[in-house]
């Protein structure tokens, strides 16, 4: 049933024709304005076909033919289906989702069980893991301006968005540059605004008249061309939504975008001023308007790697980013919590927890430290804390004493 399921829904996602027309070469593995959310996607498209190969003990070779010739099917097919591409990329990331899913599938009870010497493997490599994770992360979360020409966008017309800004944009401006018209910015001028972007330049707009009842769509924009956005503002509804390229959008990851709140004017006719940088690791976004003045200011966090993959292009972060990093690291150190628990006996049990502490201290203040981040916010601290104690609980039940 696994398998059947699993064959069904990589059909209906890669199968079903899609508006527009191919325009990937199929030997080009770098194309794609989001090409590091594309291999994790064809990845884990095909970890659940793995799984269920590697769930009916089929053999090593047999599950890596089955993965490549499916997934040699499926992109051959897609040269006859509109709007799909076909790509050597593809084929190569759902056969090492395939062969990663048939070793979660063969090995899971080995994984949720294991013995004494395979829990300590276990525990020491997933630590390291984490941290590279972490390290990465914040490496990520470093502002990156896209190098020049640069292009201002007022009111930009954009497919990748579901809605258009009709109303009026009063004035926009990046640092001291005042821009008054869609164009090209001078190279020198944009040259000398990319450099000083890390310090914090801030990205400013006025609107009037906004139609509060309109779905996300772009205010203004600095590009960098058609892959890269440098800075911009969108609205969406009586939100306020800012982003800044990062290293991590350089990669074709998602780029974090951050929601300011009830910020749009309540009757049109309303003007308000909106501000928006990033600088030190920190977003700082204002708004001004008759009735007065409201900010956000949100630290960037090295547990943000969910966020560079998710399946939502235009997701923004609001007040449920919280949650999620704390439930993403909650899931993470159950499982740790619980191989560590595994790994020694009850008259090792300090070393065991001394172990867990020092991984997270690595993850949520050494990494951040290292690339200039603000330390992990006190949600994550005890997320991942609770979430160590919930899976040191879990792994003592029944400890594996061999």
């Amino acid at each position: 049933m696994w398998l059947v399921v699993s064959a069904i829904a990589i059909a209906v996602l890669t199968l079903t024709p899609e508006p527009g027309t191919n325009t990937i070469s199929f030997w080009c593995l770098k194309c794609g304005t989001r090409r590091g959310v594309d291999v994790l996607l064809n990845i884990l498209l095909f970890t659940p076909l793995g799984i269920g190969l590697g769930l009916y003990y089929v053999r090593p070779r047999t599950a890596a033919l089955i993965a490549l010739g499916s997934t040699c099917f499926i992109e051959t097919a897609q040269f006859l289906i509109p709007g799909r591409d076909a790509s050597l990329r593809d084929i190569l990331m759902n056969f090492v989702g395939g062969v990663l899913g048939y070793y979660i599938g063969r090995y899971w009870r080995t994984a949720l069980k294991p013995s004494r010497p395979a829990a300590r493997i276990l525990a020491v490599g997933a630590t390291i893991l984490w941290f590279a994770t972490q390290l990465f992360s914040s490496w990520a979360m470093q502002i990156a301006p896209p190098r020049t020409p640069w292009w201002a966008q007022m009111r930009p017309e954009r497919d990748d968005y579901p809605a258009y800004f009709k109303d009026k944009l009063v004035a926009m401006s990046l640092g001291s540059l005042s821009i008054e018209y869609s164009d090209e910015l001078e190279d020198s001028t944009a040259e000398v605004l990319r450099n000083q972007m890390p310090e914090g330049t801030p990205f400013r707009v006025s609107i009037t008249d906004v139609d509060t009842t309109r779905p996300l769509s772009a205010i203004a924009i600095i590009s960098a061309g058609p892959v890269h956005d440098v800075v911009w503002w969108a609205a969406d509804g009586r939100d306020a939504v800012f982003g800044t390229t990062v290293r991590g959008t350089l990669l074709g990851l998602r780029t974090p975008s951050v929601r300011i709140k009830g910020v749009m004017p309540e009757s049109r006719g309303d003007t308000v001023e909106l501000a928006g940088w990033y600088r030190r690791g920190w977003y700082q976004l204002q708004a001004r308007d008759r009735n007065g003045y409201r900010h956000r200011d949100l630290r960037a966090s090295p547990s943000w790697g969910w966020a560079f993959v998710i399946p939502f292009p235009l997701y923004a972060f609001g007040a449920g980013v919280m949650w999620l990093t704390a439930l993403y690291l909650l899931g993470v150190w159950v499982v740790l919590g619980c191989w560590y628990a595994r790994s020694v006996d009850s008259s090792q049990m300090f070393v065991a927890i001394a172990g867990m502490s020092f991984g997270i201290i690595l993850g949520l203040a050494v990494a951040p430290i290292l690339y200039g981040l603000p330390i992990a916010r006190w949600s994550e601290w005890l997320a991942a804390i609770a979430g160590g104690s919930v899976g040191w609980i879990f792994g003592t039940m029944n400890r594996n004493v061999r």
